[in-house]
């Protein structure tokens, strides 16, 4: 094979294709411009520095599709502004972490997994959504008959809206399309329940978890919260919803915390896991809840309601 390595600021008027068994190496921020690209037909992208992919003012995609076709990145992606990734049909997308952070409200950000598309977090936290403008970020993964799509997060922290009232309206999609098993979220946090492995919500409001038709989302022995990891939690009307049989929340200990209006439905089948369950209201004392209906099964064991201040006195 051949390796083309790319320095500098290039430019492109055309949408880039990577194909066959070449190595295409990016060595700078750059190296491809503001051009879209494809990589294809077992072609290899290779990132040898953090990547920013976005942040323009046109539309920017990116797609890593086909059996053996791989997108590396040896340090953390950054999805910003203006930004559509999907990796599908087998392909692969391979990154330290991954940070989304759309700048403006009406941006929206797209990381799309789907019939059979993998993606592996080796060493760092990912981050739908961070800081005071990480607004309507949205990752969906997407199965259906005879493929799994997966995203490994190799023990690492995942957080949904992260560190800012101005990160909201953040989305986690995992939709098995009717075939349990066939889009999952895995290996989510730390396995010595210690630290945190995910957080919805953090300071921020309108985040949303949503597992439906079979979806599963699989966390590590780990401490994992909706609203915020620190109460009083700023987060607000952040919701988990589990919905359709053969869906499945799996998880250690859940905190449900966040400063009001923080939800956890379970319904239609589908089921909710942990050993734990807490359920605590933050500085406003407006309280959080859970919501088990139409055939919604919650296994725990060890489960508080109110746990901590004497504000903690509206959770249902």
């Amino acid at each position: 094979g051949w390796t083309l390595a790319l320095n500098g600021s290039n430019s492109f008027a055309c949408t880039l294709l990577f194909t066959n068994a070449g190595v295409i190496r990016m060595d700078t921020n750059y190296a491809l411009g503001t051009s879209s690209f494809t990589v294809t037909n077992g072609g290899t992208l290779f990132g040898t520095v953090p990547l920013v992919i976005g942040n323009g003012t046109a539309l920017r995609t990116a797609r890593v599709t086909g059996s053996g076709s791989v997108w590396t990145n040896s340090g953390v992606l950054t999805i910003a502004s203006n930004t559509t990734i999907t990796v599908d049909n087998g392909g692969w997308l391979i990154a330290n972490g991954i940070t989304m952070n759309a700048i403006g409200s009406d941006v929206e950000n797209g990381l799309v997994i789907s019939n059979g598309g993998q993606v592996l977090c080796t060493t760092s936290a990912t981050y739908i959504g961070v800081s005071y403008t990480g607004a309507n970020n949205r990752v969906s993964v997407i199965g259906g008959p005879g493929v799994v799509s997966r995203w490994n997060l190799s023990g690492q922290w995942l957080s949904i809206g992260y560190n800012g009232l101005a990160a909201t309206n953040n989305t986690l999609l995992i939709d098995g399309r009717g075939v349990p098993g066939s889009a999952v979220v895995t290996n989510v946090g730390r396995d010595d329940a210690v630290v945190q492995g995910f957080d919805l919500g953090g300071s921020a409001s309108a985040g949303h978890l949503i597992i439906t038709n079979g979806g599963g989302l699989f966390l590590n022995r780990n401490w994992h919260y909706v609203g915020g990891s620190f109460p009083p939690s700023a987060g607000s009307n952040n919701t988990v919803l589990v919905t359709g049989t053969g869906s499945i929340y799996s998880g250690y200990g859940t905190y449900v915390q966040g400063s009001e209006g923080c939800s956890f439905i379970v319904e239609n089948g589908a089921v909710a896991s942990n050993a734990y369950w807490w359920f605590r209201s933050g500085s406003s004392g407006v309280g959080n809840r859970m919501i088990v209906r139409n055939g919604g099964t919650v296994y725990g064991g060890i489960d508080y309601i109110g746990q901590g201040s004497s504000t903690e006195n509206s959770n249902t």
